[in-house]
């Protein structure tokens, strides 16, 4: 159990738009234990930069978690060493340069192609008909997956990808409080 300031919550409004309650906790208590979630929250950047490093008290291990079960255990649910093996192989192709010098000239290629194919419509849902082919279309670049059509990565993707925005968290109930979550 923490030892941290108790923040209650209502569950649903927090589901539905977190931010006012964070904002709250921010002012009033910015480490604080929520029990609705089970967790200790850290609201403020430079804590969270600091105490994420503590993995004795704050690991990222966590076997039975929703990531583990949907994506198998991966360097997001790993610490230390195991975390780092991970990070290394896979950083060249997500470094500042490479994204500055790849990444940046495809997304913005994929971003034009889908605004081009939009302009003649006058009106989209902005969600839909441009943030979602535009992230499958760079999702399927980074991880080679380029023969897929864009709606197949994000039918794919999206399962994976909690609170996807508020159309689609609204319709989504929130996690089982049974889910078992890091608390400290």
């Amino acid at each position: 159990m923490s030892n941290a300031p108790h923040f209650d919550i209502d569950v649903a409004g927090f589901w539905a738009d977190p931010y006012p309650a964070l904002a709250q906790m921010r002012k009033e208590a910015p480490i604080a234990f929520v029990p609705q979630l089970n967790s200790t929250v850290f609201t403020r950047r430079d804590d969270i930069f600091t105490q994420e490093k503590r993995i004795d008290i704050f690991s990222s291990h966590q076997p039975a978690g929703l990531m583990n079960v949907l994506m198998g255990h991966n360097m997001m649910r790993k610490d230390g060493d195991a975390h780092m093996a991970e990070r290394t192989a896979m950083f060249p192709a997500v470094s500042p340069r490479t994204v500055r010098d790849t990444w940046v000239r495809q997304f913005q290629a994929h971003g034009d192609r889908i605004l081009d194919e939009l302009a003649p419509r006058g009106a989209a849902d902005l969600c839909k008909a441009f943030a979602l082919p535009l992230s499958a279309e760079c999702l399927k670049d980074v991880t080679g997956l380029t023969n897929m059509r864009f709606a197949d990565m994000d039918a794919t993707a999206l399962p994976t990808i909690p609170a996807t925005g508020k159309s689609r968290r609204a319709a989504t109930p929130p996690p089982p409080a049974s889910m078992p979550r890091s608390t400290t």
